[in-house]
């Protein structure tokens, strides 16, 4: 009797392997995913990032930096602040807003200025922005993609492109905040901050309990959702600010993880795996949830959670849960009442 030394089982298996680190695009996804599970920092450079599938217009982005910030001509929402900070925003100070290959509402910029924000307002986007909204101080910045820009893709698109807005521009400005597009109000001004610390957005919702969570863990071949078990609540990646000294490490690790051609992952998940990893630590970068940056969708709706809220529109929507009156709300089109008292101030 022969004995067998190889089983076709066993053959094949080895035989995928094999193609799989040969061919160079599976390489990098290989590469890639093994490495969520080796939580060292020397894995995850902060320069292995690109942002050459992303086009912007150079030139209008430091006229936009370079000029006096005007809006006498904007037309404001219809409240006002329950709060007016005369000391938090100067003219360096940027919200910044990117939506490409896709239409949106830009309602945002305007309550920003009804808040009393006094610094630059930068739009990159491929579509067109009303004049009321450039009005109120909004730069609008051409932007473009090379690629077909799925869901996942035009929101990752906002991590290259930070990263390259502040390796080109960081000495233009002092601090920046990152915002969604149509679901977000501003009911005072945000910027409460001076140090080099990324400022995030806490959806007070734990990690390991999160239905977003359990559809992004499966992306990252060979991390086990019970990794998630301890590791605190879920941060938003639609809302979150800092220096630039601060904030480029972090956009710049976030932006690595992704290339034209790889399977696509969203890029919260991508954050959240970061920040809930010892990477942060290993590599300097410090952060903490700032509770005037409130990302209230899962809460709004879930019928217990939900009664952390009083609900209105801007200035009057408070979070029981810290007693305050958040700077800024995101997700507001959770909540119909909400979006719509909003629109109803804002159009």
């Amino acid at each position: 009797m022969v004995k067998k030394f190889w089983d076709i089982s066993q053959i094949i298996p080895f035989l995928f392997a094999i193609a799989a680190l040969t061919l160079p695009k599976y390489q990098t996804i290989l590469d890639l995913r093994l490495k969520y599970t080796d939580l060292s920092y020397k894995n995850y450079p902060m320069t292995d990032y690109s942002s050459d599938w992303i086009t912007y217009d150079t030139k209008a982005v430091e006229k936009a930096l370079k000029d006096k910030v005007t809006y006498s001509e904007c037309r404001l929402c219809n409240f006002k602040p329950n709060l007016i900070y005369n000391n938090r925003s100067t003219e360096r100070d940027i919200i910044l807003i990117s939506i490409v290959g896709a239409s949106s509402g830009f309602e945002s910029a305007i309550s920003a200025r009804t808040a009393g924000f006094k610094g630059k307002i930068l739009i990159f986007t491929d579509s067109e922005v009303p004049d009321r909204i450039k009005k109120c101080g909004a730069y609008v910045i051409q932007t473009s993609t090379t690629i077909d820009a799925s869901m996942y893709i035009k929101q990752y698109i906002r991590f290259p492109l930070i990263a390259s807005f502040i390796d080109k521009f960081g000495s233009y400005f002092d601090r920046l905040i990152y915002i969604d597009t149509s679901d977000v109000m501003f009911q005072s001004d945000p910027f409460n901050w001076n140090d080099d610390v990324v400022q995030l957005s806490d959806e007070n919702s734990p990690y390991y309990n999160n239905f977003f969570v359990k559809r992004w863990g499966p992306q990252f071949v060979g991390l086990d959702h019970e990794w998630f078990k301890d590791k605190g609540n879920i941060i938003c990646s639609g809302v979150f600010g800092g220096t630039g000294k601060a904030l480029g490490p972090l956009v710049k690790l976030v932006s690595g993880y992704w290339r034209p051609g790889e399977e696509v992952i969203a890029d919260q998940g991508v954050l959240d795996f970061i920040l809930a990893s010892n990477i942060p630590k290993n590599a300097g970068i410090k952060f903490v949830s700032n509770n005037d940056f409130a990302t209230v969708g899962i809460r709004l709706c879930d019928k217990d959670l939900i009664k952390q809220f009083e609900i209105d529109g801007p200035p009057n929507f408070k979070d029981n849960l810290f007693s305050i009156y958040p700077a800024i709300v995101h997700q507001i089109n959770r909540n119909s009442q909400i979006q719509n008292k909003f629109n109803e101030l804002c159009k």
